[in-house]
C-alpha cells in the first residue's frame, strides 16, 4: 500500500482529467438550463394577459350600454374578477367613471 504501483500515476491522472471534464460538463449544462428558463419567462411574460381593471371596466361599460343594461352589472362582473384586496382601485375606478365619459373615449381611441 505505500508504494506505488507502475501505472498508478497515470491513472489517477486520467481519473482527476475525467472528473474535471464533468464538472465542466455539468456546469455547462446548469448555465444552458438558466439561459433557456429566462428565455421562457420572457416569452410567458411576453404572451402573458395585459388587459388592465380599467380597460376591462372600460368594455364592460361600453357593452352594458350598447346592450341597455345597468352599470351596476358591470361593477358585480369586475369585482369577481379582483383578487382580494383591490377594492381601493375599484374605488379609484369607480371614481373615474363618475367623472364623465372618459371611459368611452378611451374605447374609442
Amino acid at each position: 500500500l505505500v508504494e506505488m504501483a507502475q501505472n498508478e500515476k497515470q491513472g489517477i491522472n486520467a481519473m482527476f482529467e475525467r472528473e474535471t471534464l464533468r464538472e465542466k460538463n455539468f456546469e455547462k449544462a446548469q448555465k444552458e438550463a438558466k439561459v433557456k428558463a429566462r428565455k421562457e419567462a420572457a416569452r410567458h411574460a411576453e404572451l402573458a394577459d395585459n388587459v388592465t381593471d380599467d380597460d376591462l371596466a372600460a368594455v364592460e361599460d361600453v357593452f352594458f350600454k350598447e346592450a341597455g343594461l345597468d352599470s351596476s352589472s358591470s361593477q358585480r362582473l369586475l369585482a369577481t374578477r379582483r383578487p382580494a384586496g383591490d377594492e381601493q382601485q375599484q374605488s379609484s375606478s369607480d371614481n373615474a367613471d363618475e367623472q364623465g365619459g372618459s371611459v368611452a373615449a378611451a374605447v374609442e381611441a
